[in-house]
């Protein structure tokens, strides 16, 4: 059986209790919530955290697969059910992956096998055997959009996962706490789920959490550099448009890879692509708007996360759809003196945000 993390929060106890699981994936933190509930699934009491037996195949020296198996087929001395979790599943030994899958032909009545790991291909036997024998969990990142798949759903997965981690404590969530929690750490869940934990306090006994105590507990920003000039720009915030142009061309920045760009021209174009792309999505907004479209229908259509679509209305707003050509043709007149030498980039650059 295979599934992702939400397929895996309706699997029943007795389910959860089979002989093997692999949790993969590169989501290292739905991993440490699934083998945390794992392990308190299986083992039960603190005390019989004694059965459980924990090793790494990712470090050196090698691990020895042949007495973690014979650990599984001991009964324990205490009582209750055998564990060992075998984490870096990608680091095994070739010569160590057929032990496991002979065990697993023929696993240990009341012993139980979590393997974990970034990543095990699903065409390797061993995948298959675990697959077979017990269940396979996907802790894949999860998106702070509605992912490609489901454009229009306007549900996001980290939405919907900061749902299970607030019903989990308790609590009720609003709508706009949600839209709070993911605009001040995106997919970030360790922090989102930290900040669910203080809240949960500050809920008290209404047991609901409020976007005002999201927010008081956000960092400033968490804004990409280039996203906070253009958002700046398009809101007539000119000083600080400007400021933050200036520390873009003296500190760098990443683009959306994550490599470095502290080349001034780069760090130009990049800027000058965000704000054209945006001027465009504002115009066809407006578009969508005079044909009668809805603005919910409007944001699912063009991408823009429930989060961001305060926001967005404002910068739809402040630039009238009569200015939107004008200033698309100052930022083409920008760009053309940038490639042909006649201006340096951030001259040309600081000249464009004046003129927006």
């Amino acid at each position: 059986m295979k599934l992702d993390y939400f397929g895996y929060q309706g699997l029943s106890p007795e389910k959860k209790k089979a002989p093997a699981a692999l949790i993969v994936g590169k989501a290292e933190y739905l991993r440490s919530l699934v083998r945390a509930d794992l392990l308190d699934t299986i083992l039960g009491p603190t005390d019989r955290r004694m059965n459980l037996t924990a090793a790494d195949a990712s470090g050196s020296p090698r691990i020895d697969v042949t007495s973690l198996l014979d650990d599984l087929r001991t009964p324990s001395l205490l009582g209750g059910p055998r564990l060992v979790h075998l984490s870096g599943v990608e680091g095994l030994a070739k010569e160590d992956r057929p032990r496991i899958e002979e065990y697993l032909a023929h696993p240990a009545t009341g012993a139980h096998l979590i393997l974990e790991g970034t990543t095990l291909p699903a065409n390797m036997r061993l995948f298959k055997a675990i697959e077979k024998m017990g269940f396979v969990i996907q802790c894949r990142p999860l998106y702070e959009t509605p992912p490609p798949w489901q454009r229009g759903s306007g549900e996001s997965e980290v939405a919907r996962w900061i749902l299970l981690r607030v019903e989990a404590r308790g609590r009720r969530i609003r709508p706009s706490a949600i839209d709070a929690l993911v605009e001040a750490w995106g997919a970030d869940l360790a922090s989102i789920d930290g900040a669910i934990e203080q809240a949960s306090l500050l809920a008290g006994e209404s047991g609901q959490i409020s976007e005002d105590q999201i927010r008081s507990l956000a960092p400033t920003s968490r804004a990409d550099p280039v996203y906070r000039v253009v958002d700046q720009v398009l809101a007539g915030k000119r000083p600080e448009a400007i400021c933050g142009l200036r520390a873009l061309f003296l500190h760098g920045m990443a683009d959306a890879s994550g490599r470095g760009r502290d080349n001034p021209g780069g760090v130009a174009q990049i800027l000058i692509r965000g704000l054209a792309g945006r001027l465009m999505s504002l115009w066809r907004a407006q578009y969508l708007r005079a044909e009668g479209k809805g603005d919910k229908e409007i944001l699912q259509t063009l991408g823009v996360a429930p989060f961001l679509a305060r926001r967005f209305w404002e910068q739809v707003e402040a630039n009238p759809e009569t200015d939107i050509p004008e200033r698309l043709g100052h930022i083409l007149e920008a760009e053309r003196s940038i490639k042909t030498g006649r201006a340096e980039p951030m001259g040309a650059a600081e000249a464009l945000v004046a003129k927006l």
